[in-house]
């Protein structure tokens, strides 16, 4: 006699749609078995099962137990705020069920520079959301240069190369060198950038332009590391002579904070075109979103990812099967029609399509 015998089910209670189906006897393992309230452990008829270890309708000795899990998409949840009662976070979940989504990583950073824009970017497993950041950039020294009589093209501007307060120390003076038919030149004496101006004959009067002095400094080897010169208009005023004199104003970098909210950041990794093919976010907690600042997060795997046990289903226990003892046997339907509204539990889409072909599941 074959294993797998055409049958016909009377029963007042029955799974079956139609009366003909096609069943093999198995041995219905009680592991997993959950007591119910008579003390007894009971598998349900319409349980979707398969074999334990390797499949029963290969190994026919081989107990069932039931195959009816989805899969689950791995995830974690990143707590941002955990203020009782306003508690806020994020939960990360793959997109794709299974394990695979065991091997990804995401990352809250602080770029650590000020100014940064909110963006997100993927390396290798790890989805990186460089957070939003503000602050104040460091500002560097100036100062500027002028006749006594100024005019639209008489002012020379010196600024330091270096933003922050170092440039506060460089002094720049623009020399007369009382003596007739001198050239413009640069030199540097301890911390003072020295301008000696060029003269004219006779008397010796100035004849640098205000362009000619900039055009100067930024010319030479060593200055023109340390600062930059301008002009105002087209330079063509001749300059006055200036006591060595300061760069002032410069100011050092003021950090800045994290300005990224929970909802922003949720929003950039939904709307990255890369990622939110791999994973996709949402806020969790009774806090607001909309207000709260996150934080950095190391990068941190998602986890639980299951590829679920549907996949593996081979059949539909017939009859409720009593396994208080122990194992007991029982009939798997193999070929038949079953009616969903009869079952305690509906067939998960991995054991529909494990199943397909064999067995259809009917919703009315």
């Amino acid at each position: 006699m074959s294993k797998f015998e055409k049958s016909s089910y009377d029963a007042t209670k029955t799974i079956l749609k139609h009366n003909d189906f096609i069943a093999t006897p198995v041995l219905v393992d009680k592991t997993g078995v959950v007591v119910n309230d008579e003390g007894k452990y009971i598998v349900k008829a319409g349980t979707i099962v398969g074999g334990n270890s390797k499949a029963v309708l290969d190994n026919p000795t081989e107990p069932v137990v039931e195959k009816n899990d989805p899969p689950v998409a791995a995830s974690v949840e990143l707590e941002i705020d955990n203020t009782p009662d306003a508690e806020v976070g994020i939960l990360v979940t793959a997109v794709e069920p299974g394990e695979a989504g065991n091997d990804l990583k995401i990352q809250l950073k602080n770029p650590g520079v000020i100014n940064s824009p909110l963006s997100v970017e993927i390396d290798e497993e790890t989805i990186i959301v460089n957070l939003e950041t503000d602050g104040t950039a460091a500002v560097a020294a100036k100062k500027d240069f002028d006749n006594a009589a100024p005019d639209a093209n008489s002012k020379v501007t010196v600024t330091a190369k270096e933003a922050g307060t170092i440039g506060n120390s460089i002094k720049v003076q623009f020399l007369n060198p009382s003596s007739p038919n001198q050239s413009l030149s640069i030199s540097i004496s301890g911390d003072t950038i020295v301008v000696s101006l060029a003269t004219g004959a006779d008397a010796g009067p100035i004849t640098s332009t205000a362009k000619n002095v900039a055009d100067a400094i930024n010319a030479h080897l060593i200055a023109k590391q340390l600062v930059t010169a301008t002009y105002s208009g087209d330079g063509t005023t001749v300059i006055e002579a200036h006591a060595g004199a300061a760069l002032e104003g410069g100011a050092a970098e003021i950090a800045g904070d994290i300005v990224s909210t929970v909802t922003e950041v949720v929003e950039a990794i939904n709307d990255h075109f890369d990622a939110s093919q791999i994973i996709k976010a949402e806020a969790t907690g009774e806090g607001d979103p909309d207000t709260t600042a996150a934080i950095a997060v190391a990068a941190t795997p998602l986890a639980d990812g299951d590829e679920g046990s549907g996949f593996e289903a081979e059949g539909v226990l017939l009859h409720d099967v009593d396994v208080t003892h122990g194992d007991a046997p029982g009939q798997m339907i193999v070929w038949g029609f079953i009616d969903k509204s009869k079952l305690d539990e509906d067939p998960c889409d991995d054991a529909v399509a494990a199943l397909a072909g064999r067995i259809v599941f009917f919703d009315v």
